[in-house]
């Protein structure tokens, strides 16, 4: 007999905290922390996207409002990074209403832009506002797609090559509130601060936009086909695993602190049926042709459990075996399976006469406790076990050909429409005399 570990505080409190430290935690994402724009109803991937988009304005809003706090800057660029910060503050609040990815991009970029590109022609590529035309286009393929970011793509190529043809023509002005300490003079646009930006370097810059935003148009296509083939692989996995397990036990096997799973049924029906003259079959059948007559019978039993709102456990050789009350609590699981064993017996006795064969079927059925869930390393598989589980294969096994064999607790929770015939005492080993109904369909 196993040893059993006494109840001390300190041992028990020992292994909670060592469990607790070495439990896995969920890692916050982005769009944990940040929810300004979201629904309730938002894929995963377009809430990070509503968040990095909120990160994105708040970034643009810090450098403005760095701009703006220079002491030395003048009052005219004071004035436009004013200007720059409130439409970004703006556009927060238009996303917070709209709660728009796509709005947001409609209004921030092009008031963005505008002022940006005025800023290139006030200080040239000093500030480094010109990088602006290059991200914006390569931002859009996120928010838009490949075929919907073209327009913005041309928007800033033509803006960056305008603009510095434009730069080349601009004309001496000179304004009091743009005198700073590195602008005596006051001019507007040929400031000693500036750095021009040349015809050439235009061309640059434009060559630059092409080239980043082809890359990541490139980019982004090839990454969304991999999602996709992803998401086929995943819709694959899901199927077969339906196929394999119970929907409230994969979604169990998905956690990924997921630990042993096993779940005590206090009443549940358990069916087991067993082909009768399937090992003389064997014998003079074809491997492919036992295994066609398999999958067809097998088949329809799938679908009449289906049916009666049964759930297949397993099925081992030429043996099935069926549930009705473990994953979803049904109150009649033991008529649903009585109705679902003389169906079985009809189906097996149908396609016999139809292939002229000869093949029968023993069915047993008993309702009581189950232990449900998950074992195996290599192969994990889904099943139950139990005094319950073993009673109805011993009644099974002892039922007479094309029957269903119930016991007193299936016959009792069944009710007494049923056509049975019975009691009968029969011995069974380790359990003595147990009275047993029969149902002939």
């Amino acid at each position: 007999m196993a040893e059993v570990t006494p109840y001390h505080p300190q041992i028990w409190m020992t292994g909670l905290t060592r469990a607790t430290k070495t439990a896995p935690r969920r890692r916050a994402r982005l769009s944990d922390l940040i929810t300004l724009g979201q629904v309730p109803h938002d894929p995963v991937h377009l809430r990070d996207l509503k968040a990095m988009s909120v990160v994105v304005v708040l970034a643009t809003f810090c450098v403005s409002l760095s701009y703006f706090l220079v002491p030395e800057r003048s009052d005219f660029l004071k004035i436009f990074d004013g200007v720059i910060i409130g439409v970004e503050l703006l556009s927060l609040l238009a996303f917070w209403r709209l709660r728009s990815v796509e709005a947001l991009f409609r209004i921030f970029v092009p008031a963005y832009l505008s002022l940006m590109g005025f800023f290139v022609l006030l200080n040239g590529t000093r500030e480094g506002d010109v990088l602006a035309f290059l991200v914006v286009p390569c931002a859009a393929v996120v928010v838009f797609g490949p075929r919907r970011s073209v327009p913005w793509f041309w928007l800033c190529l033509i803006g960056v090559v305008g603009l510095a043809m434009l730069d080349e023509i601009l004309p001496l002005v000179s304004l009091e509130s743009a005198r700073s300490a590195v602008n005596p003079q006051g001019y507007l646009f040929h400031s000693p601060w500036k750095k021009p930006l040349g015809l050439v370097e235009g061309i640059a810059f434009a060559a630059v936009t092409c080239l980043l935003y082809f890359l990541f148009r490139s980019a982004h296509r090839q990454l969304r086909r991999a999602n996709m083939a992803l998401g086929r692989e995943k819709q694959q996995v899901d199927r077969l695993m339906r196929a394999v397990y119970p929907d409230h036990v994969i979604d169990r096997l998905k956690e990924k602190d997921a630990q042993t799973i096993v779940d005590h049924v206090p009443q549940a029906s358990v069916l087991f049926a067993d082909l009768e003259g399937f090992s003389k079959l064997a014998d003079t059948q074809t491997p492919a042709a036992l295994v066609r007559m398999l999958d067809v019978l097998f088949g329809e039993f799938d679908r009449l459990t289906q049916a009666h709102g049964a759930e297949k456990i397993k099925s081992l050789g030429d043996g099935y075996l069926a549930v009705a009350g473990v994953s979803q609590a049904n109150p009649d699981h033991a008529a649903a399976l009585c109705q679902l064993g003389a169906e079985i017996v009809r189906a097996v006795r149908d396609f016999a006469h139809r292939e002229g064969l000869d093949l029968g079927v023993r069915v047993g059925v008993h309702s009581g406790p189950v232990i449900a869930g998950v074992m195996g390393r290599t192969r994990p598989h889904y099943d139950i076990w139990g005094g319950t589980v073993n009673l109805a294969q011993r009644l099974q096994a002892t039922a007479p050909r094309n029957s269903v064999q119930l016991s007193g607790q299936t016959r009792a929770l069944a009710g007494r429409a049923l056509q049975v015939e019975g009691p009968r005492m029969l011995t069974l080993k380790g359990l003595g005399e147990v009275a047993i109904w029969t149902l002939r369909p």
